[in-house]
């Protein structure tokens, strides 16, 4: 049996929710076993992911609080990539935006979708951020809320996760990301 490289197909397409960051879409579509239906999906922007190293390996985490589920959490520098930028330009303004540092080095480790399983279709770009120094830019945007920044160990971050202090599942991604391209 061929494989159809397309098995979905798109009838029809409506924006049923739209706001700076996303759509919500609703298609009618023909599914791969030729019956109609419909299939919901976030059309997101894409994103970035700063592993913040210090000079002896330590990665920067920071505590946000997130309104969706209405708690604080540890996750690491992150943001939307802004039309027009690069996402090189928008891992370095996170940077000086959530820490308030800059970096000599900048690799680019890799490129995942957290949530393409199904319902969304962002990418997000993971950069390693080296050679840290202060900065002046250092100020939050209005919808973030930041209570700490800290230096961890990747031993330490294993600890966090196990003990389900560090949840984030894109921080999670990420850090798995750069894990395999560091070789631990």
């Amino acid at each position: 049996m061929a494989k159809n490289d397309t098995p979905w197909q798109t009838l029809d397409s409506k924006v049923m929710y739209q706001n700076p960051w996303m759509k919500v879409h609703e298609d009618k579509v023909l599914m791969p076993s030729g019956k109609e239906g419909i299939y919901g999906f976030i059309d997101s922007k894409p994103g970035v992911f700063v592993i913040a190293l210090t000079g002896d390996g330590k990665i920067y985490i920071i505590e946000s609080f997130r309104y969706p589920t209405q708690k604080w959490q540890w996750e690491l520098p992150t943001g939307g990539i802004e039309k027009d930028t690069s996402p090189l330009e928008s891992a370095k303004h996170e940077l000086a935006e959530e820490l308030g540092m800059t970096a000599e080095k900048w690799t680019h480790v890799n490129t995942f979708g957290p949530s393409s399983n199904g319902f969304m279709n962002d990418v997000q770009d993971v950069f390693v951020a080296e050679g840290l120094h202060r900065s002046e830019e250092g100020s939050s945007e209005e919808f973030e809320a930041i209570r700490a920044v800290k230096a961890v160990t990747i031993d330490e971050i294993m600890t966090m996760i196990k003990n389900g202090s560090l949840i984030n599942g894109q921080s999670l991604a990420a850090l798995m990301q750069f894990i395999a391209w560091r070789d631990y």
